[in-house]
């Protein structure tokens, strides 16, 4: 049963991670979000075309993504139906998943990969500072929404 939740925990988790990613990349916003962790670097001709793959792979997994979204949700959801639940047929579901999303990372960091060996020191130096202080945005934005604990007495 831990590693069921091991699992799922790891899928969870690299779901939200490349769907956040893609998200960023999606039509709807265009390049803002990458483009703006990018504006100051530079890139070379080699580079900004290793960047527009990164961008362009990332929009056609996020609607690969949303097209078995319904249908694994259906899935998931079906178990439920049942008296009892179908723990192997879960276990089944969760580990297809967790293939697939593998595979999805796996393709993804080489194309990430690519584009960041194409970088110089100086590059990637400002990429990581661009990064830090995009986290440090969405961090502030999230404790700005975030409810109020009560902190018993």
């Amino acid at each position: 049963m831990k590693r069921l939740t091991g699992i799922f925990i790891a899928l969870a988790l690299s779901t939200s991670v490349l769907a956040g990613l893609a998200y960023a990349q999606d039509n709807v916003r265009g390049l803002r979000g990458p483009t703006r962790l990018v504006q100051n670097l530079d890139l070379t001709a080699t580079q900004q075309q290793n960047f527009d793959v990164l961008v362009e792979k990332l929009r056609s997994k996020r609607k690969e993504m949303q097209r078995k979204r319904q249908t694994q949700r259906e899935e998931m959801l079906a178990l439920l139906d049942s008296r009892i639940l179908d723990q192997e047929k879960a276990h089944k579901l969760i580990e297809d998943k967790a293939r697939a999303v593998e595979k999805n990372l796996s393709e993804m960091i080489a194309t990430i990969a690519i584009f960041t060996d194409s970088l110089t020191t100086t590059q990637k130096q400002q990429l990581k500072e661009n990064i830090r202080l995009r986290a440090e945005r969405i961090r502030q934005r999230i404790e700005q929404n975030s409810p109020t604990r009560h902190r018993g007495p």
